[in-house]
C-alpha cells in the first residue's frame, strides 16, 4: 500500500468525540469510530488525517502517524481499517473522459452534470457522423447514447464493433431508462432492445418511428434525477465512485437496465440478454 496516493472520501470527515475517539462522519449510527487512542496523541493524529483532505501518499500518512506517537504497526493497521471502510479512497488519477452523443435537452443536462463532476466531455463535432464519432471514442472510454432509440438499427452494428462500453439513456413516459448496459463488449445492443420490446408489443416500431417527430416535453425533475443516476453508474463502472463509507458497493452487469422514477422511493433494475435474432450481435459473434 505504501506506493498509493489516497484522500478522504467526500462523505467522511474526521471528528473527535469524548473518550477520546475519532469519528469519521457526523452520524454515529453509520460513521466509523476508532477509540483506544491516548489523549496525548489525539491532536497529532487528527492533524495528520486531515491532511488527507487533499491527495497524499500512504507512506507519508503512515510516517506522520508514527511521528504523532503511534507505533508503526498500529499506524498501518489504522490506515488499512480506514481504507477497507472506504473512509480513505484511492486518489483520482487524472481527468476522466466520457463521450456523449445526442442533442436533446436531456443530453445538455447530462453534459452539464458530467462537467460539474470533473469529467472531460466529448461531443459530436460539426459535420461528424455518429459512426465517425464512435471511431473517435476509445474502447475503454464510456460512450453515452442520449435519446437515440429511433436509430437503433442504424447504430447497433458500429456500436457492437467497438467492443467497448456504451450506455443508452432515454426518457420514456415520465421515467428515465439507463441501459441495457453494454460493458467491455458484453451485453445487448440497442437493436436487441428493440426486438425485446417487439416481443411484448408488435407495434413498437410504428410507435418508435413517431418519437423523433413528437417534440415531447419532459419533466426536468426526471431528467436531472436520471442524469445523476447515470453519473453513479459510470463512476461505479470506472471504479471512481464515492459511496458513503460502510455502504454496500454497487455492482452492475452487462444487460442491466435501470428505470428511474424520482416520484418513487426506489430504482427499478431489470436485466436483458442479447436477442438471439439480432443481426448486429450475430454478425460479431460469428
Amino acid at each position: 500500500m505504501n506506493d498509493i496516493v489516497v484522500r478522504l472520501s467526500p462523505a467522511a470527515h474526521v471528528f473527535v468525540r469524548p473518550g477520546p475517539a475519532l469519528q469519521f462522519g457526523v452520524d454515529a449510527t453509520r460513521a466509523g469510530v476508532i477509540d483506544g487512542i491516548d489523549e496525548e496523541h489525539m491532536s497529532g493524529i487528527l492533524r495528520t488525517l486531515l491532511r488527507a483532505r487533499t491527495d497524499i501518499a500512504w507512506s507519508e500518512l503512515s510516517r506522520s502517524l508514527v511521528e504523532a506517537g503511534l507505533p508503526r504497526s498500529v499506524a498501518e493497521t489504522l490506515l488499512e481499517e480506514l481504507f477497507d471502510y472506504r473512509v480513505l479512497r484511492p486518489a483520482p488519477t487524472g481527468t476522466q473522459d466520457v463521450y456523449v452523443l445526442g442533442h436533446s435537452p436531456l443530453a445538455s443536462i447530462i453534459t452539464s452534470a458530467f462537467t460539474t463532476c470533473g469529467f472531460r466531455v466529448y461531443a459530436l463535432m460539426s459535420g461528424e457522423t455518429d459512426e465517425e464519432f464512435f471511431l473517435r471514442c476509445p474502447a475503454d472510454t464510456p460512450l453515452i447514447l442520449v435519446d437515440r432509440m429511433p436509430h437503433a438499427r442504424r447504430l447497433s452494428t458500429p456500436l457492437v464493433r467497438r467492443r467497448g462500453t456504451f450506455i443508452p439513456i432515454s426518457l420514456i413516459d415520465g421515467r428515465g431508462t439507463i441501459g441495457p448496459l453494454h460493458i467491455n463488449g458484453a451485453g445487448p445492443c440497442p437493436l436487441c432492445m428493440d426486438l425485446h420490446r417487439m416481443a411484448v408489443d408488435e407495434h413498437w416500431p410504428t410507435l418508435l418511428a413517431q418519437v423523433a417527430a413528437a417534440h415531447t416535453t419532459h419533466d426536468p425533475v426526471v431528467a436531472h434525477a436520471t442524469a445523476a443516476r447515470l453519473l453513479s453508474v459510470v463512476t461505479t463502472l470506472q471504479g471512481t465512485s464515492y459511496e458513503p463509507p460502510g455502504t454496500p458497493l454497487l455492482q452492475f452487469q452487462p444487460g442491466d437496465l435501470l428505470e428511474v422514477d424520482p416520484y418513487r422511493l426506489d430504482v427499478t433494475l431489470m436485466s436483458y440478454e442479447s436477442h438471439p435474432s439480432c443481426p448486429a450481435c450475430w454478425q460479431m459473434n460469428n
